[in-house]
């Protein structure tokens, strides 16, 4: 099984998740980044050699990669505003997909 996560940046927050990942399915688990994130206030570590990372928004190339794990993967997990189009491209082909947000339960549950 193929695992496909889809994030603003790898963080402090994921990378050691992603690396256990990583450690646990080897070639069958990628990190998409789907933005850059200009704002490195506080990073102490780079992250972005990580071998199962995948820039999207560095080239053409790297975003139809990210794009066709995204039709392709078994399992897809999603997270912000900026992997909306992975994740409606998925989707749209009744795929296998988890959304997760924190944003929505930040000012409680509406």
């Amino acid at each position: 099984m193929k695992l496909v996560f889809y994030s603003l940046v790898l963080n402090h927050h994921q990378v050691y998740v992603a690396d256990e990942l990583y450690r646990l399915l080897g070639d069958y688990y990628a990190f998409v980044e789907t933005a850059k994130c200009l704002d490195n206030q506080g990073v102490t570590e780079d992250y972005s050699t990580r071998p199962y990372l995948i820039h999207s928004w560095k080239s053409k190339k790297a975003y139809q990669k990210g794009m066709s794990l995204a039709l392709n993967t078994e399992v897809c997990v999603f997270s912000g505003h900026e992997a909306l189009p992975f994740e409606k491209a998925r989707m749209r082909n009744g795929l296998f997909s988890f959304d997760m947000s924190e944003r929505i339960l930040k000012r409680g549950w509406l």
